[in-house]
C-alpha cells in the first residue's frame, strides 16, 4: 500500500511541475515582442511627481560618518546648525557627475528633452518627441545625451526615427536614482563640477571643503538640505540650484543665507531657465546672487579670483545682479577635493 502511495504523490507532483513550467513559459516575453506604437500613447506606468521626490535626496541606505572637525561642519556649528546625514558616495558618481557635465554645457539645446523627461514622470505616458524643425546641433546633441541615458538604464526605451519622420520616442525609468537625476539632480552635480574647476583655475594648490547634499538642522529644529557649501583660504560660498519651478524656495532661501551670515555676494542661486529681469527682481528682492546656468562659468571664474572680465561680470556685494545669458565653454578638469 505504501509503493501504491507513493507512486500516486510522484506522479501527482509530475503533473504540478508540468503545469508550473507551462505558466512559466506564457508568462516569459520573448525577445521579439515590441509593443505597437499606438499603444505606447497610453499610460505604461503610474505617473510620478518629481515635486515629491526632493532633489539628490540620497538612493542608499548608508550614511557618511560626521567629522565634527571638518571646517565647514565647524562653521555649522558655530551658527547653531547641526550636520544630521550626509549621502554616501559611491561607484555610480563619476559616472554621474560626467554625463551631468555634458548636460549642463549642452543646456541650451537639450533643455527639450529633460522637459519631456520631467512630463513623462508626471502623467506616466511615454516620451514622442517631434524635431524636424530643430537645428542639427539641437538633434546631434539630445540624441546624444538620450543614448547616454539609455546606456545607463535611465531610459528604459529610446529609439530615433529619421528623416522624415524626424521623431524621438523614449521612456524615462522609474527608479529613484534616476528620478533625482531628472528633477535637479544633474544641475547639483554640474554646479559642483563647475565649482571646483573654477577654484582649480584660479587658485590652483589650495585646500578646498565642500559638503554636498547635507541634511542639517536648524536652530529651531527645522530641517534644510544644503545644496553645495564650499570653503577655499578664508572664504566660504553657499550654492542652491533650481532646474525647475524656484518660486515657493525663494523666501526660506533668503532666510538661510541671513541665518548663515555670508552675504550676498556667497550666497549664490543658480536656476536653470530665467530672464534676466527676473534674475535681477530676485537678486534685489532678496539679497541674494542669481545666476543664469549659461553664465556659471565665467561667473564663477571672476568670482574666484580670475582675470578681470571687460563686461564687468563680477557681483557687488551689496546689491547683487543678474548675469545676462551668454554662450560660454566648459571648464578645465575638476580637481580633487577634500569633501565629507
Amino acid at each position: 500500500m505504501a509503493d501504491t502511495f507513493n507512486g500516486q504523490l510522484l506522479e501527482l507532483l509530475n503533473r504540478i511541475a508540468v503545469a508550473l513550467e507551462t505558466i512559466a513559459s506564457r508568462m516569459e516575453p520573448t525577445e521579439s515582442t515590441e509593443i505597437a506604437p499606438e499603444k505606447l500613447e497610453r499610460p505604461l506606468t503610474a505617473p510620478v511627481d518629481p515635486a515629491r521626490v526632493g532633489p539628490m535626496s540620497p538612493v542608499v541606505a548608508e550614511e557618511k560618518a560626521i567629522d565634527a572637525s571638518h571646517p565647514l561642519v565647524e562653521f555649522l556649528a558655530k551658527r547653531k546648525i547641526a550636520v544630521k546625514t550626509l549621502p554616501e558616495e559611491d561607484e555610480g558618481d563619476e559616472v554621474l557627475g560626467r554625463l551631468a557635465q555634458h548636460i549642463g554645457s549642452r543646456y541650451t539645446t537639450v533643455k527639450k528633452l529633460l522637459d519631456a523627461i520631467k512630463w513623462s514622470l508626471r502623467n506616466g505616458k511615454p516620451i514622442n518627441l517631434f524635431m524636424k524643425n530643430e537645428r542639427q546641433e539641437v538633434v546631434s546633441n539630445t540624441c546624444q545625451i538620450a543614448s547616454m541615458l539609455h546606456e545607463i538604464a535611465f531610459l528604459t526605451r529610446y529609439r530615433y526615427e529619421r528623416s522624415p519622420k524626424c521623431l524621438l520616442r523614449a521612456e524615462p525609468s522609474r527608479f529613484p536614482r534616476a528620478i533625482n537625476f531628472f528633477t535637479g539632480g544633474w544641475l547639483e552635480r554640474y554646479i559642483k563640477n563647475e565649482v571646483l574647476s573654477a577654484l582649480n583655475w584660479s587658485r590652483p594648490g589650495k585646500a578646498v571643503h565642500v559638503l554636498q547634499g547635507a541634511q542639517i538642522i536648524l536652530p529651531n529644529g527645522d530641517d534644510f538640505e544644503l545644496d553645495l557649501l564650499v570653503a577655499s583660504e578664508e572664504d566660504i560660498y553657499w550654492f542652491e540650484v533650481k532646474s525647475g519651478d524656484y518660486q515657493q524656495y525663494v523666501q526660506k532661501y533668503a532666510k538661510m543665507s541671513s541665518l548663515l551670515g555670508l552675504g550676498p555676494s556667497h550666497s549664490i542661486m543658480v536656476l536653470a531657465d530665467l530672464s534676466r529681469t527676473t534674475a535681477s527682481a530676485i537678486a534685489s528682492l532678496f539679497k541674494m546672487t542669481v545666476v543664469s546656468i549659461a553664465d556659471v562659468s565665467t561667473f564663477l571664474e571672476s568670482v574666484f579670483g580670475g582675470p578681470a572680465d571687460p563686461d564687468g561680470l563680477a557681483m557687488p556685494a551689496a546689491t547683487p545682479a543678474a548675469m545676462t545669458p551668454t554662450a560660454t565653454t566648459s571648464s578645465p578638469g575638476t580637481p580633487t577635493a577634500e569633501s565629507l
